[in-house]
């Protein structure tokens, strides 16, 4: 009988234990008032495309892609070469001379020798 009436004690002690109160260092569940707000991730911004870039057509046999727009042989030095009807990508206008990209060299050439394309 005696464990009777301690159970029937110990109920309500157990039930107000758990009944909002948890021991300290316990995890708790947050209430709705202390649950972060929701993050929107905003929309991927659109990647502006640059226009493309004007290509000319070479018009020379051979032409030398160098260093610099000097074309002075003590401050530019040959990279490589073009062939005549070989298109390729200008990249930057300074005076007359193009600064170009193809497949296989990247450099300075006169514009005297490329045609713009059309």
């Amino acid at each position: 009988m005696k464990r009777i009436a301690l159970i029937f004690l110990f109920i309500p002690f157990l039930l107000a234990c758990f009944a909002g109160t948890l021991p300290p260092g316990a995890p708790s569940t947050p209430t709705a008032a202390e649950k972060p707000a929701q993050v929107k991730h905003a929309p991927k911004p659109r990647i502006a495309t640059e226009p493309p870039s004007p290509t000319c057509i070479v018009n020379a046999e051979s032409l030398n892609v160098r260093t610099s727009p000097e074309g002075q042989e003590e401050e530019s030095r040959v990279l490589g070469w073009l062939h005549n009807g070989q298109a390729v990508t200008v990249e930057e206008t300074r005076g007359a001379w193009l600064y170009i990209r193809a497949e296989e060299v990247s450099g300075w050439i006169h514009s005297t020798y490329c045609t713009k394309e059309k």
